[in-house]
């Protein structure tokens, strides 16, 4: 009697294909039942999105494309012999080579940077970047109610304060995070992407290219720093040399004229002169060598410089992104069908509960 109580109960609890078609056919029914109110939320969503297309404004795409070239090329002559002597850079790749380009490429330095850049704007007029940018976006309106706000402008040469410093962090994260994106082509190329999205044209141009400008200046300086202040003085070193060795010169010069006609019998008479040139040959011998550590220098310096080929900048007119009215009105029908449904499905569940 037990045994046959718990069969029926499993077999009641099964659900047949019956049922499922019945259940559809009943959810069917349902929705067609209400077939008329799905239908004008969907074209009151179309409506707004159509709305939404007019109000919205277009973005802006501008792009750069550089590739980069850090690998030192070795050659022979003095380049081979500056690399016996290690005095070439070739393996000074730093912290700023290869991969590790990009995400200083993304940092706050770099971004800070930028906005702190003049930039030419309408008429021929030049501007910071950050103060075109927050009154273009009507910041300034914004901050109506907070004085220190409202009167915050930003110089290129001035310390900011740590308001000023604030302002900047939060335009950084939001441009990290929703304007800005640098990537390689792919995972093996030298080829950066860098692009950058706003709704005013001229900005998206301006910005791309004073942050491209201000990184890849930044990381040549950063490469060779090493090499180029190696080569300041060896010049340093070179010049001053070359002063020693004209006074050499001119007191061997002198010494010759204080005894025009020397008794070639009287040596003493010569001494003085003697010496003269021996500080001149000697000081001649010094600054060739100082010459030769030069030339190295420079070819070291040439040989840690990075080659950095632009292959594609932004021109106006800007790859422009806009909703348009007809995608507008089909993705707001779209979402009004489905809100509608799932709000009907929904309350049907919670009625039966």
């Amino acid at each position: 009697m037990i045994q046959t109580d718990q069969e029926n109960k499993s077999s009641s609890n099964e659900v047949t294909l019956e049922d499922m078609v019945a259940k559809a056919k009943s959810y069917y029914n349902f929705l067609k039942r209400n077939r008329l109110k799905i239908l004008l939320v969907g074209i009151l969503c179309a409506a707004i999105g159509i709305g939404v297309a007019f109000i919205k404004k277009p973005k802006y795409i501008a792009r750069i494309t550089f590739g980069l070239h850090d690998e030192p090329t070795m050659g022979g002559g003095l380049s081979s012999l500056a690399s016996q002597l290690n005095l070439l850079g070739g393996s000074n790749k730093g912290v700023y080579s290869g991969f590790n380009l990009l995400p200083f490429l993304t940092s706050r330095l770099m971004i800070q940077k930028t906005l702190l850049t003049e930039a030419e704007f309408q008429n021929g007029k030049k501007e910071l970047l950050i103060n075109y940018y927050l009154k273009k976006n009507k910041y300034y309106e914004k901050w109506d109610d907070e004085p220190l706000l409202h009167n915050l402008r930003y110089t290129a040469t001035g310390k900011n304060s740590r308001l000023q410093d604030s302002v900047i962090g939060e335009l950084y994260k939001t441009f990290k995070t929703k304007n800005l994106m640098i990537d390689r082509l792919d995972k093996k190329s030298t080829i950066i992407y860098m692009q950058f999205i706003d709704t005013d044209e001229l900005f998206a141009k301006n910005f791309i290219e004073a942050l491209a400008a201000n990184a890849t200046d930044f990381y040549i300086r950063s490469k060779t720093k090493k090499s180029a202040d190696n080569l300041r003085r060896l010049q340093n070193q070179a010049d001053s040399m070359r002063r020693v060795l004209d006074n050499a010169l001119a007191g061997a010069a002198s010494s010759t004229d204080a005894v025009p006609n020397a008794n070639p019998l009287r040596q003493t008479l010569r001494v003085s002169a003697q010496k003269r040139m021996v500080d001149v040959e000697a000081n001649k011998a010094a600054l060739i060598e100082v010459n030769k550590s030069l030339q190295l220098a420079k070819i070291t310096l040439n040989q840690d410089t990075p080659l950095i080929d632009f292959l594609d900048m932004p021109i106006l007119p800007l790859e422009e992104v806009k909703l348009g009215k007809i995608t507008g009105g089909i993705l707001g029908f779209i979402a009004g069908i489905m809100l509608s449904v799932a709000y009907l499905t929904a309350r049907k569940i919670f009625s039966m509960i």
